[in-house]
């Protein structure tokens, strides 16, 4: 099977250097954690606040990155 072109999107919040370990420390959790809510890979309540404050008190955009699959 040909995959050339084949693209999948994955959201992302990109949030400015520094930030995701202020989000972090603001809801007691890892830095892992941060991570992981703001690449989507975890989708709990927690997870949505996560990306939630990183957008609206953090700075961080909204992002969509292509990779070829």
């Amino acid at each position: 099977m040909n995959k050339i072109g084949r693209t999948k999107e994955i959201p992302r919040i990109i949030v400015p250097q520094g930030a995701q370990k202020h989000i972090a420390s603001h809801f007691g959790v890892s830095g892992e954690t941060v991570r992981r809510a703001l690449k989507y890979i975890i989708n709990t309540e927690l997870a949505v606040r996560i990306r939630e404050e990183a957008i609206k008190n953090y700075g961080g955009a909204e992002s969509i990155i292509r990779v070829k699959i």
